[in-house]
């Protein structure tokens, strides 16, 4: 017969890479081959609870797909629960579609084939998936209360996030995979410093997308994706394990490890990240004036636009504009636009003709130190304390002491300073070439604003730029 071999990719305890099908799956296309069969295809998926051959990514296909229905007469698994985990009620829908498409089903161990050949057969099928789904459930509560232990204790559950590594939490020097110890995290020194470009970026003014195309093209993969997507970095920037902190459900603290970002920073990361919504679909090619460019008639910020006309030879193309949608409950009021070469031109220009002899000074801020960070992870301590517990009081009391102590300190306020770079804004903005993300970037932290009114129906072109007081770089 023409068999597809259902089996299982088995994956590292740590780590979580695929290693190849499970060495007892051999023993079900060894047991076919002996038989006479032909294996057209082995199907494996990683284990995954009580998921049946409908919702297993690779299975899938083969037992829905007409085509590839066509192929094979049977399916041949080492253990019942390749086919499904499921309870009894849903285990039959498996042997009825097994039926209704003319499937033949068989089991290596035990030796079970459907459909039966007499009642016992038929009873042992019955028998055999209440075993794998009990199996499960029973192997899945020793699991979870091995979970609850762990995090209890302060140690790691799960993968390590995006920008950290699992090590050992009693540093034997160890490689983790031979480590018997319990683990931790730490920031890996390989990625480190591209989540804090991707911070700084988006500080900056970078979109998701733009700094997506970034990583991109830096060669630095994502964990479960092929690319990176605006949604898989917005979780990896909005995931508090940047501060050092694990929550189990998003609630109470079960872990803390050294940080990559403080918390100044990820406070401000948070509320960009909640004032700017999620979208769908958007370009990943970089605009220079995004964020920077204003309406000279009603105020409001223009956006980027494509406007298609029409050739002669019936052909269309399409220019890019920056484009005042109006007022929110009228978007036809306006429709002020610019062309976007044109506005791009104008701004380059003033940098380098306006400021471009000047020096670029950068305004930084000397870091203080008013205890914010220890004093917030006191109270995280408190907040996530078990009333319940035998130690409760003293912990509490302590904890107490401790936030008393902080309090106490004396601040060390933050300091406002200028550091020349040697540079003038012209050669600084030619350093920069065609990297319009890294001018886009310089403007906004200039606080640099313009102003367009376009020149359409008697309007004259009006442009106006300036830059604002306040921003991270002036001049002299």
């Amino acid at each position: 017969m023409r068999l597809l071999h259902a089996a299982r990719l088995s994956r590292k305890a740590r780590g979580h890479e695929q290693t190849g099908i499970e060495t007892s799956d051999h023993e079900a296309r060894r047991w076919a081959e002996q038989g006479g069969h032909v294996i057209v295809a082995t199907v494996a998926d990683t284990k995954s609870g009580t998921t049946n051959i409908w919702a297993r990514p690779n299975l899938k296909p083969w037992v829905t797909d007409p085509n590839r229905l066509a192929q094979y007469d049977g399916i041949v698994a080492y253990k019942s629960d390749r086919l499904s985990r499921e309870a009894w009620a849903d285990e039959i829908q498996i042997r009825l579609w097994a039926q209704q498409h003319g499937k033949q089903l068989f089991i290596v161990s035990p030796s079970l084939h459907w459909p039966p050949a007499n009642q016992a057969e038929q009873l042992s099928w019955e028998i055999f998936a209440s075993q794998a789904h009990e199996e499960w459930k029973n192997t899945s509560e020793r699991y979870q209360r091995m979970q609850g232990h762990l995090r209890g204790n302060g140690f790691l559950v799960g993968d390590a996030p995006f920008g950290f590594r699992i090590v050992c939490a009693e540093k034997c020097g160890q490689d983790s995979q031979d480590c018997k110890h319990h683990k931790t995290l730490e920031p890996d020194p390989a990625l480190r410093p591209y989540v804090l470009e991707m911070v700084r970026r988006y500080l900056d003014g970078d979109s998701l997308a733009t700094i997506c195309h970034w990583l991109d093209s830096e060669g630095i993969k994502p964990r479960t994706a092929a690319k990176w997507y605006p949604t898989g970095l917005r979780h990896i920037l909005a995931n508090p394990a940047l501060i050092g902190v694990r929550k189990h459900k998003g609630m109470s603290t079960v872990l803390k490890f050294e940080p990559i970002l403080d918390r100044a920073t990820w406070a401000k990361l948070q509320a960009k990240l909640d004032g700017n919504p999620r979208h769908g679909a958007i370009s990943d090619e970089p605009t220079l004036l995004t964020g920077i460019i204003f309406c000279g008639l009603c105020g409001r910020i223009m956006h980027r636009k494509a406007v298609y006309t029409a050739r002669k030879d019936g052909s269309k193309r399409y220019l890019l504009y920056y484009r005042c949608d109006g007022t929110p409950k009228d978007r036809s009021t306006c429709k002020n636009m610019i062309r976007m070469d044109l506005a791009d031109s104008i701004v380059s220009d003033w940098v380098v003709q306006v400021l471009g002899r000047a020096e670029l000074i950068e305004r930084i801020v000397t870091s203080g130190n008013g205890r914010e960070d220890e004093i917030q992870d006191v109270r995280d301590s408190i907040r996530d304390l078990d009333p319940e517990a035998g130690d409760y009081d003293a912990r509490l009391s302590g904890l107490r002491a401790e936030l008393s102590r902080l309090r106490n300190l004396p601040a060390e306020p933050a300091k406002p300073a200028e550091r020349p770079t040697g540079l003038s804004i012209k050669k600084y903005w030619a350093s920069l070439g065609e990297d319009t993300a890294a001018k886009r970037r310089f403007l906004l932290a200039g606080k640099v604003k313009a102003l367009a009114v376009s020149a359409v129906k008697g309007r004259e072109l009006d442009f106006s730029v300036e830059c604002l007081v306040g921003g991270d770089w002036t001049w002299r």
